[in-house]
């Protein structure tokens, strides 16, 4: 219901690099990604990042602050071109009364958000570093494969732009594991091609180191 409502919120565009919100500021609005792939990083006193999380279409971000007029813990960036609405608290609120099924739609999101944070901590706390990089990149992977115009193809094969160092930081591995488990992917096919930050996997074969992990 909330992504067909278009009488409420603003639409936005965003290259890829163009930042939606930065960690520490204060601001009443959350959004809806419509399209495309953003992720979160948190800025820690040392002044390294963390990558904390990839969003892809239907992904919440922003409420919490938006709600409770907290500042924001993350900062969040597209990593492709990306469209997304945003809603104001205020806005959100007056329509809570006047649309509930609104007001519904967004607890669906949120509870949805919630599951698959669970599932990134399953995947973060799994003491097999295989698991934790497969599961990345099967996600990452399944928000490629719905924005592809080819994704009935069934010789579509999905495209990740994601570093070393990213999915060193998003896994808690070292560099050194992360290099490791993606030369044993590329070995079992799951990973076809890695160039230059740009990971071409067979989802199906992930799926299967997915399920013997």
């Amino acid at each position: 219901m909330l992504l067909n409502a278009p009488q409420v919120g603003t639409v936005a565009r965003l290259a890829v690099g163009d930042c939606l919100f930065r960690q520490g500021q204060v601001l009443r609005s959350f959004h809806l990604i419509r399209s495309g792939v953003l992720h979160s990083r948190i800025l820690r006193p040392d002044g390294t990042e963390i990558l904390v999380e990839l969003f892809g279409p239907g992904a919440v971000v922003g409420e919490g602050p938006a709600f409770s007029g907290a500042k924001r813990g993350t900062s969040v960036q597209a990593v492709s071109d990306a469209v997304v609405s945003s809603y104001t608290a205020e806005e959100m609120a007056e329509c809570f009364g006047q649309q509930p099924e609104i007001a519904v739609s967004l607890i669906k999101l949120l509870g949805l958000k919630n599951r698959m944070l669970l599932d990134r901590i399953s995947s973060i706390t799994s003491p097999q570093p295989l698991f934790r990089v497969a599961s990345l990149l099967y996600q990452l992977a399944n928000h490629s494969s719905r924005q592809s115009a080819d994704d009935n193809s069934a010789d579509y094969l999905p495209d990740v732009s994601l570093s070393h160092e990213a999915i060193a930081s998003m896994t808690a591995l070292s560099r050194v594991s992360v290099t490791r488990t993606m030369a044993k992917l590329v070995d079992c096919g799951a990973i076809v091609d890695a160039k230059k930050g740009h990971i071409t996997v067979d989802l199906a074969t992930l799926r299967e180191v997915l399920k013997n992990s």
